[in-house]
C-alpha cells in the first residue's frame, strides 16, 4: 500500500470495501462501518457544489443524536476534504460478529439512521456504501468551479475539534496538511 501511495504521490488513493489479512489469500477481515456524510447542492454547470457547512452540522447532529450511545474509542471521525465527513464505527460496537454479510448489515444500519432523520422531514444525508473508500491521510485533489486545483488531506478529528471548529478552520487544516505533505515530497 505504501509503495502505491508513493507512486501516485498519495493523491486520490482508495481501498476496497472488503479487507483481508496481509497474507496472500488471507482471511477476510471485518472493517469498520463507514458512515459517509456528504452534502452537495445543485449549482455550477459541471454538476454540484459541496455544502460543507451543512455536512458539518449533519455530522455534529449524528454524533449528538445517534453516536452518543457509543464509547469514544468505538468510532473515529474524518474530514474527507471535499464534500464531507466519514465516521468509522467498529463492528464490535455494533455487536456484529463475522464478516459474511457485513456490507448488507451496514447498508441496513445506514438505512435505519437515515430513516430516523427523514421521519422528521429532513433530507437524507448519509451516502450509500461505496465499493471503495479514500485512505486516511491521503490527498483529495480536484479542480474547483473557478479552475483552481484544490488539495486537501483526509484527516482524523477529535470530537472536541468537530464540535468547536468552524468549517473554514477544518478546511484550512486539511489544506495545510496536504501542502506540507506535498512540499516534503518535493525535496
Amino acid at each position: 500500500m505504501e509503495i502505491w501511495r508513493e507512486k501516485v504521490s498519495n493523491i486520490n488513493v482508495f481501498r476496497g470495501f472488503s479487507l483481508s489479512s496481509s497474507e496472500y489469500g488471507g482471511e477476510k477481515i471485518c472493517g469498520p462501518l463507514i458512515i459517509d456524510i456528504d452534502r452537495e447542492d445543485g449549482g455550477f454547470t459541471e454538476g454540484y457544489e459541496q455544502n460543507l457547512t451543512q455536512a458539518l452540522k449533519d455530522t455534529r447532529r449524528l454524533i449528538n443524536e445517534y453516536l452518543y450511545q457509543f464509547k469514544e474509542k468505538d468510532f473515529r471521525i474524518f474530514f474527507t476534504g471535499h464534500k464531507g465527513f466519514h465516521i468509522e464505527i467498529l463492528p464490535s460496537a455494533l455487536c456484529l460478529v463475522g464478516c459474511e454479510r457485513t456490507k448488507e448489515q451496514y447498508q441496513y444500519i445506514i438505512g435505519n439512521i437515515n430513516d430516523i432523520f427523514t421521519h422528521r422531514g429532513e433530507k437524507r444525508f448519509i451516502d450509500k456504501i461505496h465499493d471503495e473508500v479514500r485512505l486516511h491521510n491521503s490527498i483529495n485533489r480536484w479542480i474547483d468551479k473557478s479552475g483552481k486545483m484544490i488539495n486537501r488531506m483526509k484527516f482524523e478529528l477529535s470530537i472536541k475539534e468537530l464540535k468547536n471548529s468552524s468549517i473554514d478552520e477544518i478546511c484550512r487544516k486539511s489544506e495545510v496538511l496536504a501542502f506540507n505533505y506535498l512540499k516534503e515530497k518535493e525535496v
